[in-house]
């Protein structure tokens, strides 16, 4: 198999923004921590329970969280806008994670390329809540061009790449990892 560059004149699909919210957008994720319980989350394989070990909850798009949204938003228009050049339509429900020791994701993807209705995730993305100082483990890998290549991220940096992009979050052995991840859906690409 012979895997082709990206033909924006990059040899990566993904793109980061340093400093990423603003804060205001901080806070109201803080409120949300502060008020709110995880939840396991579910598997996609039940007969792989250690498949995903994270304890998530969604943040809703409300009164409160409008403002995050609109900071997210503008991200979104601006890697689109410089890196990636797709037709998106909206933003789903943002989840917030947190990757105790043990925590893990392993290799997926958050879609194919034609979904139902014809429309499909299209663009992913992960902002790193706190300091990689705080835990050991817990890298993000995307897999590209048949290599995994570990993203690296400090506090409050955002990295956006293809929704099929395979990727993984290994497992955490100290600390915690706290993350706030969304997916962008538009037409299919297909």
């Amino acid at each position: 198999m012979l895997f082709l560059r990206n033909p924006n004149g990059v040899n990566t699909w993904h793109y980061l923004i340093k400093n990423c919210l603003n804060e205001k957008s901080l806070e109201v994720i803080d409120n949300f921590r502060s008020i709110t319980a995880l939840k396991k989350a579910e598997m996609f394989n039940a007969d792989n329970d250690a498949s995903r070990l994270t304890d998530i909850s969604f943040l809703e798009l409300k009164e409160d969280t409008v403002d995050l949204y609109q900071n997210v938003g503008d991200l979104i228009e601006k890697a689109n806008l410089s890196h990636f050049n797709w037709q998106l339509l909206f933003l789903e429900t943002m989840q917030y994670s947190e990757y105790p020791v043990g925590g893990t994701y392993c290799m997926h993807t958050d879609s194919g390329l034609k979904g139902d209705k014809g429309l499909n995730r299209k663009l992913s993305f992960s902002i790193l809540l706190n300091d990689p100082l705080e835990y050991e483990g817990g890298d993000l890998e995307l897999y590209q061009f048949n290599e995994p290549e570990k993203i690296k991220m400090n506090k409050n940096d955002i990295v956006f790449f293809p929704s099929f992009t395979p990727h993984r979050v290994t497992p955490v052995t100290k600390g915690k990892r706290i993350s706030l991840v969304g997916w962008v859906v538009g037409p299919n690409f297909v």
